[in-house]
């Protein structure tokens, strides 16, 4: 229905702005930010360019001393 299409869409657009959000955080050293932002960034639904997001949190998590997580990050990306 064209209610459920554009629910679907903002709630990509909102992925995507919490992935962009997530590499500049990155970018700039806030580790623990851009965790938070692609862990809402994974909390959408799954699309294509998920990669992405899955391969920057195996790195925070790595960071982080999380090896088994990140490795399930790494597998999922």
């Amino acid at each position: 229905s064209v209610g459920s299409t554009a629910l679907l869409l903002a709630t990509l657009a909102t992925a995507a702005g919490d992935l962009e959000d997530g590499i500049t955080l990155y970018e700039n050293k806030d580790y623990a930010g851009a965790l938070a932002a692609f862990g809402r960034a994974g909390a959408q639904p799954q699309t294509p360019g998920d990669a992405p997001d899955h391969l920057y949190i195996g790195i925070l998590q790595y960071r982080f001393g999380l090896e088994d997580d990140a490795r399930n990050s790494f597998e999922e990306s």
